[in-house]
């Protein structure tokens, strides 16, 4: 499969690295882009962990907070929704 570089300053860079690293134009595509991969993956993944102890954070202040209304869910919500239903009536 073949891949055609358009652009000259990549096209450039790969020779580089290729001369550098004394492979192939396609090794040391390669290697660069399995190189790159790793990294994006381990760049998503510390995002992803990030934002986990984040959520995991506001669940620890959230439940820490005082109970200001100690009645069922489905007591409070089925008044809500009564409010509701008188308010459009």
């Amino acid at each position: 499969m073949a891949l055609n570089i358009k652009d000259r300053r990549t096209d450039e860079l790969a020779r580089e690295v290729a001369a550098l690293s004394e492979k192939s134009i396609t090794e040391a595509l390669r290697e660069t882009l399995e190189l790159r991969v790793v990294e994006l993956k381990a760049e998503r993944e510390a995002r992803k962990s990030a934002f986990s102890a984040f959520v995991s954070q506001i669940q620890t202040e959230v439940a820490a907070m005082p109970v200001q209304d100690g009645r069922p869910t489905t007591v409070i919500r089925n008044e809500l929704w009564d409010d509701v239903l008188d308010r459009d009536r």
